[in-house]
């Protein structure tokens, strides 16, 4: 079945009608077609809290997409039905590519430390060689009786 400009309208003005609701979730984008704003990334529901990954989770109302930063513990928005999100990726997928736009807050393209292989990442050397050995240093500094000898011996 294609999804119709007449079902894409019905299904905002049924969005439009509900009341915003704050979610909790990460790594939000968004998804901006004419004067709809939508907020794709990882939702918290009541059975999952690490996050459900939904492609259209939020109709959000926001104006300036640099207000949002990648990573919100809350953000609010009227909420998308998996069905309905289900007809508006159906509907906007098929609009051309230059109609809607995905914005991708710079967070959300850098890549995260993966903290149980620290030794790994190319960050580990400048923390090993600069960063741990400064602390140290201060830590002795302030330390001028030799309680932190003590402590590490």
């Amino acid at each position: 079945m294609t999804v119709t400009e007449t079902d894409f309208e019905k299904t905002i003005r049924t969005i439009r009608g509900r009341p915003e609701e704050e979610r909790t979730g990460s790594w939000f984008n968004l998804i901006r077609y004419r004067d709809c704003r939508f907020l794709q990334g990882s939702v918290v529901e009541e059975d999952d809290p690490r996050g459900v990954l939904r492609n259209i989770a939020l109709l959000w109302e926001g104006t300036d997409p640099g207000s949002l930063d990648g990573f919100w513990p809350e953000v609010s928005g009227r909420p998308v039905s998996p069905s309905e999100e289900s007809l508006l990726v159906e509907y906007l997928s098929s609009r051309h590519p230059g109609e809607v736009e995905l914005i991708v807050p710079e967070r959300n393209v850098a890549r995260p430390v993966e903290w149980d292989i620290f030794e790994d990442s190319r960050e580990y050397r400048i923390y090993r060689d600069h960063i741990y050995p400064r602390i140290i240093d201060v830590m002795e500094e302030i330390d001028s009786g030799g309680l932190l000898n003590k402590l590490c011996l």
